[in-house]
């Protein structure tokens, strides 16, 4: 059975000889089918050419027409040029034809078609335009029919029309460098072919029909079976390796490349999901951080409006009462003192200001300075709850104290936890309805000792909770409530709550009331920078 395929594979070798006559036929033809497309490629190029030849003269025609008094009618030359052009458009659209009944490739001769009418309809829509310029002139328009004719000139033709004719000449060039090449191909691969296969017939025939002798099918089959199975995606499997022939070592090479590949496509799909990964994260960050600028810009002209309200008041107050002091007859010494008694108030009340922003600042830089020494918090707040009870009492607002822990003793600065305390509470009288109440509540804690301040007001959108402690923020709701204020009171408490190593937390619900609470540590966690 293997003899006898080794006789029909001799048989087949000298049929290889034999079956080139038949190559090189194929090739001749292969080659007169190139030759024709080039020809017609060529001759379609050079009607192109002859087209825009043709176009500009008349063009000419035209822009001397306009630039001179002689009617359109008494220049023979203009109708003659637009024959010869539809003559040159129709035997383009003939050799195209002849293209198409060629390759039998419609599509890309379609395209040419297509081409061409949008040339056909531009340059038709030139001409027309140019008529109506005739007409301008005709009817004495001369300086409009000159204008119609310069802006044809600059957008019909330089363009609109010759980007199109360019395109063609173009799409023709490669056409005919494609012929060329494919001929040139068909050539070569004729020459190989003949030099391989004479060489094959004559040199290897005998040595093929003793190598055959050896058992080919099998081997080939597996690999067969292996090459099917990469092109169909299964990179998993893998060819079976017996005996260490050829064929073996081929087998362990298909094994180590189907390895490669699939490790390979495991990374490329690994990478692109880290990739994707990435974009999103990276598209996020992008997100947030435009969000963070806009923040930024639209706190940074809140700031700018209010520093500007706020050192006004107390700057107008001093120099009205600077004048007042220096205008006019000598004054009785208690208008000075009161005068003087005003502008220290208002310049108190600036000192204040830029003592806060000093505070945030070195807060933020991590350089707060704290005269610390024990203090009893207790007493302290219970202090600034009565402090604040005239501005509670105004609003008909009442304020509850109460206190689980007795003699809270930390070590802070008195000053500033006094500030902190003032702060909350103001805050809590501020926004809260008439007529409602606030409640101190101070309780020990696992971290120290925990001091509430509730209210029952307007409460802090949830989408503006990240934004309380920033600096000369305040939100929508606070502004449209109560107008006056900085949006420094919170970043100040919270200044002061860092300073002392401690912890302050905001929970609001809006038209419900907000809760903020103040965890202050035991001594050895203090964090104070002298």
């Amino acid at each position: 059975m293997f003899r006898t395929r080794l006789l029909l594979v001799g048989f087949l070798l000298i049929g290889l000889i034999l079956s080139m006559g038949g190559v090189s036929e194929w090739a001749a033809a292969q080659f007169r089918y190139q030759l024709v497309r080039s020809q017609l490629a060529h001759g379609v190029r050079a009607e192109y050419l002859r087209l825009a030849s043709q176009m500009y003269p008349l063009f000419k025609q035209f822009m001397a027409f306009s630039q001179s008094g002689q009617p359109a009618g008494d220049n023979p030359e203009i109708p003659r040029l637009r024959q010869e052009m539809e003559a040159t458009l129709d035997r383009i659209r003939a050799l195209i034809a002849r293209e198409v009944a060629h390759t039998l490739n419609r599509e890309e001769e379609e395209a040419e078609l297509n081409l061409l009418a949008r040339i056909e309809r531009q340059l038709q829509s030139i001409l027309n335009q140019f008529d109506t310029a005739r007409q301008l002139k005709l009817e004495g328009r001369v300086p409009e029919a000159q204008a119609r004719i310069a802006e044809i000139m600059d957008q019909g033709v330089n363009r609109d029309l010759k980007p199109l004719l360019d395109e063609a000449v173009g799409e023709e060039n490669r056409e005919v460098a494609q012929t060329d090449q494919t001929s040139n191909a068909v050539l070569r691969q004729l020459h190989y072919a003949m030099t391989a296969s004479l060489a094959a017939a004559i040199f290897l025939g005998l040595g093929s029909v003793l190598l055959l002798r050896r058992r080919l099918n099998q081997p080939l089959e597996t690999l067969m079976q292996g090459t099917q199975a990469l092109a169909e995606g299964r990179m998993s499997y893998r060819m079976p390796v017996t005996g260490h022939d050829e064929f073996a070592r081929v087998a362990n090479r298909f094994n180590q490349m189907a390895e490669e590949i699939e490790q390979h496509r495991q990374r490329l799909e690994q990478s692109r999901r880290s990739l994707e990964q990435g974009v999103a994260e990276r598209t996020e960050q992008l997100r947030l951080a435009n969000e963070a600028l806009g923040r930024v810009d639209q706190t940074r002209r809140r700031f700018f409006a209010d520093i500007s309200h706020e050192l006004r008041t107390p700057l107008t107050v001093i120099r009205g009462e600077s004048q007042f002091a220096l205008r006019g007859a000598d004054k009785a010494p208690d208008a000075y003192k009161d005068a003087l008694q005003r502008i220290l108030e208002q310049a108190e009340q600036l000192s204040r200001l830029v003592d806060d922003l000093l505070f945030i600042a070195r807060s933020d830089a991590g350089s707060t300075r704290l005269e610390r020494k024990a203090v009893a918090l207790d007493k302290l707040v219970g202090q600034v709850c009565a402090d604040v009870q005239t501005l509670a009492h105004a609003k008909k607002i009442a304020i509850e104290f109460r206190a689980e822990i007795v003699d809270a003793v930390v070590s802070g600065d008195h000053g500033r936890l006094r500030q902190l305390f003032l702060i909350l509470l103001d805050n809590a009288i501020r926004y809260s309805k008439p007529a409602s109440q606030a409640a101190v509540f101070m309780a020990p804690g696992p971290r120290g000792v925990v001091v509430q301040v509730r209210d029952t007001g307007i409460g802090i959108p949830p989408e503006e909770l990240d934004q309380v402690f920033e600096r000369f923020y305040r939100g929508d709701n606070a502004v449209t409530h109560h107008a006056e204020g900085l949006g420094l009171g919170l970043p100040v408490a919270k200044a002061i709550a860092d300073a002392h190593g401690g912890e302050i937390i905001v929970n609001s619900e809006l038209d419900r009331g907000t809760t903020i609470t103040v965890i202050l540590p035991t001594a050895q966690k203090l964090r104070v920078a002298a």
